[in-house]
């Protein structure tokens, strides 16, 4: 994720610090999404409380998603990593055509006394990104295509939490769906937003199989089930993912990626967790048309750099 890549800045110059996962993009779900009479387009009908499968609901929320023709909302995203706390806000759009996805982050962020504006624009080809932070700007371009080859090759899709940009190739249902693949969810709770929107809360731990990817040297004991000290983990890494889903719909409207603070030594009380990432969305909007010319991205003057290998081997499939 971008924010982070400022986080990652303020305190290293060691280069941009992956957190959010990604997905190649697919084409839309032929599932239709129903439509009311409703501002935002998106269905109103409240969603029933599974009793027995935890992923039921999730995966509900995940069609629904991948009906939409369109999705536009207003987007905040803070980060607590490695001392720093940076916040932003900004907007994002998606559209699904019959042949690809097409999709824009814009962000306006702040981090301490210095401010930065973030833009990732997939017009269905290329996805650029444009950063702008400390009075230095650079613009990368990625080549779609060549992305989606070596994933197809790959037969799968990138390690969800170790991927720099966010929602990625796939959009917001392939974010969901990563999420899905990676985590064991437990049973919903009702909650309810700062706005009294009510929600349900899922939390997920890592699927063993996932865990042991990135915790080779424990890999045997994850298998087994027995208990593994997750601070093993790097820094960027969460311990386990907490998604809040719309009672009304099940749309998305925040994600966050916690992890546990040890307990200080020689004390008894119990740990405090934080979260190191946090995303809402809000102001959702879904099947209004949506422009194409929203999704280009015109680099005028500025030079622009190849970011497709970089790109490949921050997905861990190069």
């Amino acid at each position: 994720m971008p924010v982070a890549a400022l986080a990652e800045a303020q305190t290293s110059r060691t280069g941009i610090l992956p957190v959010a996962g990604l997905a190649q993009a697919q084409a839309p779900s032929s599932h239709p999404l129903q439509k009311q009479d409703n501002p935002s387009g998106w269905s109103s009908e409240a969603q029933p409380l599974p009793k027995s499968d935890h992923q039921t609901l999730l995966e509900k929320a995940i069609i629904r998603l991948e009906s939409c023709d369109s999705i536009s909302a207003k987007t905040r995203q803070s980060v607590e990593l490695l001392g720093k706390r940076l916040v932003g806000t900004g907007t994002y759009l998606e559209q699904h055509t019959p042949r690809t996805l097409m999709f824009r982050l814009e962000l306006k962020l702040q981090l301490g006394e210095d401010a930065a504006t973030l833009i990732q624009s997939c017009d269905g080809s290329h996805l650029w990104l444009y950063e702008d932070f400390r009075g230095k700007t650079s613009v990368g371009q990625v080549d779609i295509a060549r992305v989606s080859r070596v994933l197809e090759e790959k037969g799968e899709i990138p390690r969800p939490g170790i991927i720099g940009q966010w929602p990625g190739l796939g959009g917001l249902p392939k974010m969901l769906r990563g999420l899905n693949l990676a985590f064991d969810f437990a049973a919903p709770e009702d909650a309810m937003l700062e706005d009294r929107l009510s929600v349900y809360r899922l939390q997920g731990q890592w699927k063993p199989e996932r865990l042991a990817r990135f915790l080779p040297d424990y890999a045997e004991n994850v298998k087994l089930g027995r208990p593994v000290n997750l601070e093993k983990l790097p820094p960027y890494l969460p311990h386990y993912v907490v998604l809040l889903l719309e009672r009304d719909g099940l749309f998305p409207r925040r994600i966050e990626y916690w992890r546990r603070q040890p307990a200080r030594p020689r004390q008894e009380e119990p740990s405090e967790n934080h979260f190191i990432v946090a995303m809402d969305l809000m102001d959702v909007r879904v099947n209004v048309p949506l422009d194409r010319a929203r999704f280009l991205f015109d680099p005028g003057k500025l030079s622009v750099s190849s970011q497709t290998e970089r790109y490949l081997e921050d997905l861990g499939v190069k």
